[in-house]
């Protein structure tokens, strides 16, 4: 059903915008020689065509639906994006598409066997969207064979208390497999609690950059399609020349666990 401007609403109570201006987000131009543009995935397309053109369904409650959600979505060299709550621009893709990333995320080789939730907050920061991530990937750990340990977790952090680095329970963990890791409560290096408390990843505060993923690569992220070359130099020399605030603010944060 396509919106004209002096048509009256055939669904009571819905509002049909007809221009451009009433669109959330406008859609934006990106140079079409930077990459490959893909087409849109089936559950996208209603919205996608209210964006371009105003089309909605006849249904009143889909429209709505579409009218409302759509105000998070932009157009960009005929792709569909989403604009997530952390500003992250993500391009819509198919479930299957969606799969094989998660896949990489999870087992690939920068892999780490992460759960279902950290699996999509991954995908979902390096650019990607589909609605229904979270059930897919539930999906994937349930069925993978190196998450299912039966109760028992890989390893084990803990101080150097005698009750933990020897006797019955480290006779257990032997047993049982599981990795017992030795650290103190106060060197976060060595217990994994110094990323949260300063905020940064490592490759961050040694490059002044993210990292890119190879799921990034292979199935081209934002960060990969729209990367031109005097772009990225000014924005590389600018993260340059703020890295050792980073790090500045990196040292004082892991500070207070010292």
């Amino acid at each position: 059903m396509d919106i004209d401007s002096d048509s009256g609403s055939s669904n009571p109570g819905t509002e049909r915008p007809n221009s451009a201006e009433a669109m959330a987000i406008e859609p934006m131009e990106v140079d079409e020689s930077v990459f490959m543009t893909r087409p849109v995935p089936a559950w996208a397309q209603p919205k996608m065509s209210y964006l371009k053109d105003g089309s909605l369904p006849e249904d009143e409650v889909s429209a709505r639906q579409i009218q409302r959600r759509a105000k998070a979505y932009t157009i960009i060299n005929d792709e569909l994006y989403k604009r997530s709550v952390t500003n992250v621009l993500q391009r819509c893709v198919e479930p299957e598409e969606g799969q094989e990333i998660l896949r990489d995320i999870h087992q690939g080789d920068c892999g780490h066997h992460a759960s279902s939730r950290t699996l999509v907050a991954k995908a979902f920061r390096h650019g990607f969207y589909w609605p229904s991530a979270l059930q897919e990937a539930e999906d994937m750990v349930r069925k993978c064979n190196g998450c299912q340990r039966y109760g028992y977790p890989h390893s084990i952090i803990t101080d150097n208390g005698t009750n933990f680095a020897e006797g019955a329970f480290a006779r257990f963990c032997a047993e049982k497999k599981i990795q017992l890791d030795v650290a103190s409560v106060a060197h976060p290096q060595s217990n994994g609690q110094v990323e949260r408390a300063n905020g940064y990843k490592p490759f961050f505060l040694i490059y002044g950059a993210k990292a890119v993923l190879p799921a990034d690569i292979q199935h081209d992220s934002p960060r990969v399609t729209m990367y031109t070359e005097a772009g990225v130099k000014e924005v590389r020399e600018n993260d340059v020349d703020l890295l050792e605030e980073a790090q500045e603010l990196a040292l004082s944060r892991s500070s207070i666990y010292q």
